[in-house]
């Protein structure tokens, strides 16, 4: 610790008085510095330079189209980090505030706002490195891979006698059903195939980890937090991720919270047809379920707990896979109404996308 502090007085001219580690994951390293010039956090990514240039580039990005992200504080020199025995740090300006709190309807109303603005945004990123960071390309693979490893968990702990994994295994079946059909809606959907060939800078930035603690609020601002994840892909992933925070606390799965988000993310980002329909097929995909067996997480979670996460994961996966099927049998009816020379009436048309909505 003496010696990091020695670097940062050499890189930054700052004395640090305490340096205190947060707990992350492997991956990371992060520390809250109280210095004489004030509080600041410390991070490293243990990653390649590029891979912290990349997310350098993508936040300064979006900072200039106005999206509130920690600021990055330079080097005395002008560099935005350090190396310090082989790894990149980021020093990066104190964020006052707490993690967003999604039970009340404004609240969930100002995160799909918030993600909405920075995926409408983000489109026109550009970087040297863009090719390296681009989501469409692993669909397909990770689909499999998901469904593979759900059903290695099923095969794993087929004979063990806790409670909580005899909870879960009546589910896995539907979850593995629900997985097929979004991956052969997902191999259907002729967007999916269009969005996979535009150029990357068409394609939106995803942040790849937004829950609700990485979205930091005071009285007037919100912070988006922890960019180590972000990449071009498609607003789902981060739909998805988000909505799991919406709906985490909830006994029982509540549509009208779905409703709210979306229809904040919506006014902010407007989608067209086509993107919806892609947007529900990868929304009703199994990723949350896979990841709670992936990860374990019902380890730590109470027996009562994993039961309504359970009945609660069904009933949105049962929503979102009626409105992926509803958006492609639209979308498959428009473009057959267009071959066909027949354009179909003003509230017949509105009827349809009210469905997807």
């Amino acid at each position: 610790m003496k010696r990091l502090s020695g670097k940062l007085a050499q890189e930054y001219g700052v004395t640090v008085h305490r340096m205190e580690r947060i707990p992350t994951p492997k991956h990371t390293s992060v520390f809250k510095l109280r210095t004489d010039l004030g509080t600041y956090i410390l991070k490293s990514l243990h990653t390649s330079r590029d891979r912290q240039l990349f997310i350098l580039e993508a936040e300064d990005y979006l900072r200039e189209q106005g999206i509130r992200i920690p600021e990055v504080v330079p080097t005395l020199d002008g560099k935005p980090y350090v190396w310090w025995r082989r790894n990149v740090y980021v020093l990066q300006r104190f964020c006052p505030g707490g993690p967003i709190n999604l039970r009340s309807s404004g609240k969930i109303k100002r995160a799909g706002s918030l993600l909405g603005q920075f995926h409408r945004v983000s489109v026109g990123f550009d970087s040297e490195l863009s090719g390296r960071y681009v989501g469409s390309s692993s669909w397909i693979r990770e689909y499999d891979d998901d469904l593979a490893s759900i059903q290695a968990w099923k095969k794993r702990e087929s004979r063990n006698p806790s409670a909580k994994i005899q909870a879960i295994m009546p589910y896995v079946r539907f979850f593995q059903q629900a997985g097929s059909t979004a991956r052969d809606l997902l191999r259907r959907n002729a967007y999916f195939t269009e969005w996979c060939s535009l150029p990357v800078r068409e394609h939106f930035l995803c942040h790849g980890d937004l829950h609700q603690r990485n979205i930091l609020c005071d009285a007037a601002e919100a912070t988006i937090m922890d960019w180590e994840d972000v990449r071009y892909d498609f607003p789902s992933k981060d739909l998805t991720r988000l909505l799991d925070s919406v709906i985490a606390h909830d006994p029982n799965w509540k549509a009208k919270k779905l409703h709210l988000l979306l229809s904040a993310y919506l006014q902010e980002n407007p989608l067209t047809s086509q993107q919806k329909s892609l947007l529900f097929v990868d929304m009703a995909f199994p990723h949350i379920f896979e990841r709670f067996l992936r990860k374990k997480i019902y380890v730590r979670m109470s027996l009562n707990q994993v039961k309504q996460f359970l009945r609660r994961e069904k009933q949105k996966t049962k929503e979102l896979l009626r409105r992926a099927r509803e958006g492609q049998t639209a979308i498959q009816q428009e473009e057959a109404s267009a071959s066909s020379g027949i354009t179909a009436a003003p509230c017949h048309r509105e009827a349809i996308r009210g469905k997807m909505g």
